[in-house]
C-alpha cells in the first residue's frame, strides 16, 4: 500500500482563521494516520468541544487507540490536520496498559504526582493543597495502601486506577481515555464515570473515550456523541440519533 505523503501535521489553528481556544479542544480535519506502509484511518474529521462528552467504539484493531495516540500528539498525521486549542494544556490520558513498562521503578504516589508536571511544571515542588488532591484521589480509587508500590507489585486493575488518578489530579480541560473501565470494579468505575460527567456539565472540560461493551447511563442534558470507528474511517453521531 502506498504511503499517502506527509504533511506538517499538528498546528495551533490561528485565531484568524477559526475558533478561538474557547471554542474547541481539539479539530480533527481530513485526518489520515498509520504505521509503516499501513494505513489505519483515512479522513477523519471530528470536533471535540468544550462541554462534549464522545464515545469512541468500534471493534478491536480499528484504530481507535490510533485516532488517541494522535489526538495528545503521540503519533502525527499522514495528511489532514491536528488543531489544538492556543490556551490548551496537555491532555489528561489514559493509554491501554500494554503499552506501560511494568519494570518502571517508581511508586504508585509517585507515577500520580507526575500528573500534577501539566499545572506547575516538573521541576516545582507541589504546593500542600495539590497533594492533598493527590491524596484524595489515591483515596477515592483505593489506592492509598498501595501507594509505596511499584507497577510492577500491583494487579491490573490497581495499575489502572494509578493511571486514571495521574490523569485525573492534571486538571487537564480534555480527558483522552482508551478504555479507562479496563480491570476496574464496578464501585471504582462508577467514581470514574461520575467524576467525568461532573467535569464536563460542571467545568465545560471534554472527554473523548475509547469504550467496550455497554455505555454508562447518558449525562442528563449533556452533549454527548458516538464515534463509530471501522473500515478505516470514523462515523460521529449525537448519542440518541441524529447525525454528523
Amino acid at each position: 500500500m502506498n504511503v499517502a505523503p506527509r504533511i506538517p501535521p499538528v498546528a495551533t489553528r490561528p485565531r484568524s482563521t477559526g475558533p478561538t481556544a474557547s471554542e474547541f479542544h481539539v479539530v480533527c480535519e481530513g485526518v489520515w494516520l498509520g504505521y509503516d506502509e499501513e494505513i489505519v484511518l483515512r479522513d477523519v474529521s471530528l470536533e471535540v468541544l468544550p462541554g462534549r462528552y464522545i464515545w469512541l467504539v468500534g471493534a478491536n484493531g480499528t484504530g481507535k487507540s490510533t485516532l488517541l495516540r494522535a489526538i495528545v500528539g503521540l503519533l502525527p498525521p499522514r495528511r489532514g490536520r491536528i488543531w489544538r486549542g492556543a490556551d490548551a494544556r496537555p491532555a489528561g490520558y489514559v493509554p491501554q496498559q500494554q503499552t506501560l513498562d511494568r519494570c518502571f521503578p517508581m511508586t504508585t504516589r509517585a507515577i500520580v504526582e507526575m500528573g500534577l508536571f501539566a499545572r506547575i511544571g516538573p521541576w516545582r515542588r507541589p504546593s500542600p493543597t495539590r497533594l492533598r488532591e493527590v491524596d484524595d484521589w489515591l483515596a477515592r480509587l483505593g489506592l492509598r495502601e498501595h501507594a509505596h508500590k511499584t507497577l510492577a507489585e500491583l494487579s491490573g486493575g490497581m495499575r489502572q486506577k494509578t493511571l486514571l488518578a495521574r490523569a485525573l489530579v492534571t486538571g487537564a480541560r480534555l480527558m483522552v481515555l482508551d478504555e479507562p473501565a479496563s480491570e476496574l470494579d464496578a464501585a471504582s468505575a462508577a467514581v470514574i464515570w461520575g467524576e467525568l460527567k461532573r467535569r464536563v456539565t460542571e467545568e465545560h472540560c471534554s472527554v473523548l473515550a475509547a469504550h467496550h461493551g455497554p455505555l454508562p447511563e447518558p449525562i442528563a442534558g449533556g452533549d454527548e456523541w458516538i464515534a463509530e470507528v471501522g473500515r478505516g474511517h470514523v462515523r460521529c453521531t449525537p448519542r440518541g440519533g441524529g447525525s454528523r
